[in-house]
């Protein structure tokens, strides 16, 4: 209902001559098909899943398989974000396996915890966001997982994330770049509207990677407002 909403909010500004910019969620669909829009600002969900499949093989940690849990079944972004590791573990012969989680974090935990019982082989977990981060690490701690039985990675940003990552536990989480989705939107559409000016591409603000090397900046900024 809220999507239909908001296809017919942006098909009828477009009809009164507004320009509309998607930002932070791609709409994925065929040409033809998407919400009628001048550029997308935000993310590459695909590419962003790739880019940590390739930072996680970068470790040498001989990975045996890989676990994906979803906690939104359906929802195109998050496909995207494991489709994109499971592209580049496939060439290596490494199994991605999803499940389905949801965002009670003790639940969550529970089911990873399964995952893990049924594959005990596997030594690597992506999590999509915030919510399930936390669910892997109540079950890492619970466990007495370490970093060098599991590697595990996030996508998005948090305080808790952050400093998973300055302790070992996380090996990186992926930065959209929300403030600079926002910035380059209201930049984009003044520019438009005040000079038809247009970029000749959309825009992507990521995947940025923070990890070890920089998470301690990142923390700082993150203070600030603009992470």
């Amino acid at each position: 209902l809220i999507m239909r909403m908001i296809e017919a909010a942006v098909v009828r500004a477009r009809e009164a001559g507004i320009p509309v910019i998607a930002f932070n969620t791609q709409d994925t669909r065929p040409e033809g098909e998407r919400l009628p829009h001048l550029l997308y600002v935000g993310t590459s969900e695909f590419i962003a899943g790739q880019e940590v499949a390739r930072r996680m093989l970068a470790t040498g940690m001989d990975i045996k398989g890989v676990f994906c849990p979803i906690q939104e079944v359906g929802h195109t972004g998050l496909e995207a974000r494991c489709n994109g590791v499971e592209s580049i573990m496939v060439e290596y012969g490494i199994e991605v396996v999803r499940f389905t989680i949801n965002y009670n974090v003790p639940e969550s935990a529970g089911l990873i915890g399964d995952a893990f019982a049924e594959r005990p082989d596997f030594n690597a977990i992506v999590t999509l966001g915030p919510g399930p981060a936390e669910s892997y690490y109540k079950y890492a701690e619970e466990n007495d997982i370490t970093p060098d039985m599991v590697i595990h990675a996030t996508y998005d940003t948090s305080p808790a994330i952050f400093q998973k990552i300055k302790d070992g536990v996380s090996l990186l989480c992926v930065d959209q770049q929300p403030y600079v989705q926002g910035f380059e939107t209201v930049i984009w559409l003044f520019l438009n509207s005040q000079y038809l000016l247009l970029p000749a591409n959309d825009i992507y603000t990521g995947p940025n990677i923070v990890d070890a090397s920089n998470v301690d900046r990142i923390m700082e900024l993150n203070q600030l407002g603009y992470r």
